[in-house]
């Protein structure tokens, strides 16, 4: 029962000095090193995938509202048709602008993760957390808005539960 708990957060002391590393920077393992840049790798394969899919739904975008909005000029449809699908397109044209810039600050976040730890600067490391928490923000946004989309869909057009 004397053993110490190691999960136990640190015991703050006055009287004892700060301790300074040797070395100045970034003291990394080799396999911490190997986790950051595997890491950063990964996160540039899945920002070059948000840039892909967001240029291909700008073009599918684009086609939509070219066809879909002559199709429905011709067909003479409603005020509600027409509202509908302006919405949709809307949308449509936030989700590509939010691949795009998640893609981008992915990218840098992985940019700058390779870079801190390549060069042992900390400052590059710091702005690599600092682009993944606004990615992870606006993923965050976008998964509120899918709930609250789905919660629509279910009420509105499936006729509630």
């Amino acid at each position: 029962m004397d053993q110490e708990n190691p999960y136990a957060p640190p015991v703050e002391t006055t009287d004892a000095p700060p301790i300074v590393p040797d070395t100045p920077g970034l003291s990394l393992s080799e396999q911490g090193w190997g986790t950051v840049t595997s890491m950063a790798k990964w996160m540039r394969i899945v920002s070059t995938f948000f840039f892909i899919f967001g240029a291909l739904l700008a073009v599918f975008s684009l086609i939509a509202i070219v066809g879909g909005g002559s199709m429905l000029g011709r067909a003479g449809s409603s005020g509600l048709a027409g509202g509908l699908f302006a919405g949709s397109m809307i949308f449509m044209l936030f989700v590509t602008v939010m691949l795009f810039v998640a893609g981008a600050w992915l990218r840098q976040s992985a940019y700058h993760f390779y870079d801190g730890v390549l060069s042992n600067a900390e400052h590059a490391l710091a702005q690599g957390f600092r682009k993944l928490r606004l990615y992870m923000i606006l993923y965050g946004v976008y998964g509120i808005l899918q709930l609250i989309n789905t919660v629509v869909q279910l009420f509105v057009k499936g006729g509630g539960l």
